[in-house]
């Protein structure tokens, strides 16, 4: 009985050998729309922070079937385009992770290349925003007015300079020199006083 015993420990204490097919992380990659992706941009991050891997993956299916231990960092999708990211990914030798990543759609940006996107905050000297606000870059241009929060966004063309209006009944109206360089944002807060 002692021998069938002791025969039992080595065989629990003993290495696992792991078959030469075992990979360590599988992930299925789906669009937005649930069918298989195809060219999706992927980045492998090591527990230190450094890009082991920045690649496009060719098909629905990303295999990693190779990495040390510690936590490590996947990011699947375009950069501009709300991409899915799983962290704490940690080698597990007794069985492979399977992961579902289902890719988020965007827009395109509606006015590429050298272009400014512009974004005010319109408040009012208490600091609270005001809806209704108009901006509008010359008087004969109709503007676009604040939301709820005070928001309001344009687009600028690069290489031009131009003095915005901000206005709203019941407020002096503001005058902001804004000027677009190389596709940049242009983010403001605007103060109106009241009259």
């Amino acid at each position: 009985m002692r021998i069938l015993f002791t025969l039992v420990l080595l065989v629990l204490a003993a290495p696992k050998a792991y078959c030469a097919d075992f990979c360590a992380l599988t992930v299925d990659i789906l669009k937005a729309d649930g069918s298989p992706a195809n060219l999706t941009p992927m980045k492998f991050i090591d527990p230190a922070g450094k890009v082991i891997s920045d690649e496009t993956v060719e098909g629905p299916v990303l295999r990693i079937c190779d990495f040390g231990f510690g936590r490590y960092k996947l990011v699947l999708g375009f950069e501009h385009c709300y991409p899915v990211a799983f962290e704490n990914l940690r080698l597990r030798l007794d069985e492979s992770i399977h992961l579902v990543a289902r890719l988020n759609s965007c827009s395109a940006d509606r006015f590429p290349g050298n272009t400014c996107a512009v974004y005010l905050r319109v408040r009012d000297s208490n600091g609270g925003p005001v809806k209704g606000a108009v901006l509008s870059w010359t008087a004969n241009t109709p503007g676009a007015a604040s939301d709820d929060m005070g928001r309001v966004g344009a687009f600028l063309v690069g290489g031009e300079s131009t003095n915005a209006s901000v206005s709203k009944e019941g407020f002096k109206s503001q005058t902001l020199s804004l000027k677009c360089v190389n596709s940049e944002d242009l983010e403001r807060e605007v103060a109106l006083e009241p009259h």
